[in-house]
């Protein structure tokens, strides 16, 4: 059995940020990268997109909603 640790969202900005660099884009390009992978399901729930001032406050506090960290593993291509 594995053991749990906490959430490390500076870990998962330094992800982020990594791949963004990798695929020469902005935040805001790499924002909608993120909200365009779940295109049907996001105009079902009538959301609005991300921010990347939602990304860019994990730099600042470590932390992200579960939602919004979901949103980032996947476009990672990393499981929680």
């Amino acid at each position: 059995m594995s053991q749990l640790t906490d959430f490390d969202g500076f870990a998962l900005y330094g992800a982020l940020d990594a791949k963004r660099a990798s695929m020469g884009m902005s935040w805001p390009q790499a924002a909608e990268d993120i909200w365009k992978q779940s295109y049907a399901l996001n105009k079902l729930r009538h959301d609005h997109p991300i921010s990347p001032s939602t990304i860019a406050w994990m730099a600042k506090n470590g932390d992200t909603s579960c939602q919004h960290a979901l949103f980032f593993l996947r476009w990672l291509g990393r499981s929680p």
